[in-house]
């Protein structure tokens, strides 16, 4: 009797066993609170009166693209997201300047910072000037940009940089800058290279785009740099003018964080349309629902871009470490993409309440190298800039040891040789040439 008791019994525990079963892998988790909160940030609507990307949009060789034209162009994107399949959708482009010329052919253009660049600039200066004189107007409504307050970023799903035009952009508005040194019209060169530092970074601080990071580090190294010696060397004095391209990067602008937040959200934008596709069909639902689910893809992503941040109370001092945290994981994310394309039953396995999340997610996670040691390179060369022109030439021997030139990063001062002056980090070397 007693054991046809326990047959209805065990089979209720079963049962119970089999719908907790079931229920585990058909449920989604909860999404991470902070998660969430960076999604909601980067959906909320932009205030698009005076913002500097919609005037970048706005940018045209001929000038028949109006401010509201680009306000129009970006929004009809906005629409586009919400009723366009992923697969279709292609992002507002810009700026969107035609005939601009390729400054990454070496014949023409080269780098200031490189041997002779300066002199071969010079004598070809006609030619060159060419350009500059085709795009003077484009260029100076760029230079506007800098009296700008409303750096808000726009959806960056929605739209794209071109770093092509951007870098020819900024490179006819650096030669402009370097024959009014030739000119000997110094104060005027001051001025506009200032102007560009300013949207540099302006940009650094607000942009989510990684575009806009890479481009300031290049500039300042490549370009800024040999025009502030070059005015140096030409008894340029009113550095005020030039105030903004000695001020040290602060924190914001030496991390990624905002990049970081953006790609995530434009990921979980990606995903949420995955899931309004499923949910249209109710078969879909019940068996897609089986290998992927949307919280726990973006929970997985989130861990990822997470680890990337940089904590905002941080101190100079402490932030090698961290670069080299991020690297170790960026490290770690690699070998475990490797392990899951070589394993990929045990990957199914460990992943097997959300399987084709756990792809998705790792197929869409960005393949990058750390950019963190070029910006704090990039900081140390404004130090060293600081220095360069606050101090004659037979003083900066004594200068060097002031404790304000210290590197924040080791608390070393800086060497000095007959031909520059230059920080250490780690295995680098970070100079300025003396004038």
């Amino acid at each position: 009797m007693k054991g046809y008791l326990c047959i209805p019994i065990i089979g209720f525990f079963v049962l119970i066993a089999v719908v907790a079963g079931i229920f585990h892998i058909l449920t989604d988790d909860e999404l991470h609170p902070e998660a969430k909160s960076w999604i909601e940030h980067y959906s909320r609507p932009v205030d698009l009166k005076g913002n500097a990307f919609i005037e970048l949009i706005a940018l045209s060789s001929a000038g028949e693209c109006s401010r509201k034209q680009a306000i129009n162009s970006y929004q009809s994107k906005l629409h586009e997201i919400n009723t366009v399949p992923p697969s279709d959708f292609q992002e507002l482009q810009y700026p969107n300047v035609n005939g601009l010329p390729n400054v990454f052919d070496e014949t023409s253009f080269c780098y200031f910072d490189k041997e002779n660049c300066l002199l071969k600039t010079a004598r070809n200066r006609i030619e060159l000037e060419a350009h500059t004189l085709q795009f003077e107007s484009v260029i100076h409504r760029y230079l506007s940009i800098s009296k700008l307050s409303n750096f808000t970023p726009i959806n960056t799903f929605a739209t794209k940089p071109i770093m092509d035009s951007l870098a020819s952009l900024q490179r006819l508005a650096l030669l402009e800058v370097y024959f009014y040194i030739l000119d000997n019209n110094l104060e005027l060169a001051a001025q506009q290279l200032s102007q560009l530092i300013v949207i540099d970074r302006k940009l650094l601080i607000n942009s989510p785009d990684l575009a806009f990071h890479a481009l300031a580090i290049v500039n300042y190294e490549s370009f800024y740099q040999p025009l502030i010696i070059e005015l140096k060397r030409k008894g340029f004095s009113n550095w005020d003018l030039l105030a903004p391209a000695f001020v040290p990067l602060s924190i914001e602008e030496i991390s990624f964080n905002s990049v970081w937040q953006s790609e995530f959200s434009n990921f979980a934008k990606n995903i949420e349309s995955i899931g309004k596709r499923v949910r249209s069909n109710l078969w879909n639902v019940f068996t897609v629902k089986l290998k992927f689910k949307e919280n726990m893809t973006l929970n997985r992503a989130f861990k990822f871009w997470h680890q990337m941040m940089i904590p905002e109370e941080v101190e100079k001092g402490g932030l090698i470490e961290i670069v080299k945290l991020h690297e170790t994981s960026l490290d770690e994310q690699l070998e475990e993409v490797r392990w899951a394309s070589d394993k990929r039953f045990w990957f199914g396995l460990n992943n097997y309440r959300n399987i084709i999340g756990s792809i998705v997610e790792m197929t869409a996670r960005p393949r990058f190298l750390s950019f963190y040691p070029e910006k704090l390179k990039f900081d140390l060369r404004i130090l060293l800039l600081d220095l360069l022109i606050n101090q004659d030439a037979g003083f900066i021997a004594e200068a060097i040891n002031l404790e304000e030139y210290n590197n924040p990063y080791t608390g070393e001062a800086p060497t000095l040789s007959e031909t520059d002056v230059c920080y250490t980090l780690e295995e680098d070397k970070v100079c300025v040439p003396l004038y």
